[in-house]
């Protein structure tokens, strides 16, 4: 299944790839995310997998494609992993107000 966001606020998916020791990528295309994931499809109930690709537009929209039984809570997973499933337009502002946190920004 396909799916598609416009991130809210400032985000990078070539950024994110570097956080947790790194993403796997595609073999010979570092800008394609890979994510292998056990679902939660409700509460406490893990019963299936997913396997997520997603990439950045030049326009900034996240794309992704992902293969499961529950596709739709598999991508809610993968935002939330990549902190994209949350409004980040007001994260610029904290930078300003912050020199410490404006100079890791």
């Amino acid at each position: 299944m396909h799916f598609e966001l416009q991130p809210r606020g400032p985000f990078s998916l070539s950024l994110e790839t570097s956080f947790f020791g790194g993403w796997a990528s595609m073999s010979g295309d570092s800008d394609r995310v890979v994510m292998a994931m056990p679902v939660e499809s409700a509460p406490g109930a893990w019963n299936s997998s997913a396997a997520v690709v997603m990439s950045q537009r030049d326009d900034g929209m996240i794309v992704g494609d992902v293969v499961g039984e529950d596709a739709s809570a598999a991508w809610r997973q993968a935002q939330a992993a990549l902190s994209l499933d949350f409004d980040g337009t007001g994260y610029p502002a904290v930078g300003d107000r912050d020199p410490a946190v404006g100079t890791l920004q």
